[in-house]
C-alpha cells in the first residue's frame, strides 16, 4: 500500500457503478505535471467532498482492462481531505 499526499482531482470525477456507489477519478499531485486514473470502490458519496479540495490517498496500483486496452490505475482505499 502506498500513500500520496497533496492530491487533486483534474475535475471530472464520477460516481460510477449501477448504484453510483463508486468514484471514478484522474487524480495529480499539487505542483507536479502528470496525471493518473483511479478508482475507490464504494467512495461515490465522498464526491463533493474532494472537489477542489486537496486530498491525501492510501492505495495500491493495479492494471486495469478495459476494451482490449490495459492501464495503470490506482485503487484507492482511504481518502482524507486536509482541511
Amino acid at each position: 500500500v502506498f500513500v500520496s499526499r497533496n492530491l487533486r482531482d483534474t475535475g471530472y470525477a464520477k460516481r460510477v457503478g449501477s448504484d453510483g456507489a463508486h468514484l471514478k477519478l484522474t487524480v495529480y499531485q499539487e505542483g507536479g505535471r502528470h496525471s493518473i486514473p483511479a478508482i475507490a470502490f464504494g467512495a461515490g458519496d465522498i464526491l463533493d467532498t474532494i472537489k477542489g479540495e486537496i486530498f491525501h490517498a492510501a492505495y495500491h496500483i493495479e492494471a486495469n482492462e478495459w476494451n482490449g486496452k490495459r492501464t495503470l490505475q490506482l485503487q484507492i482505499k482511504d481518502i482524507k481531505v486536509e482541511r
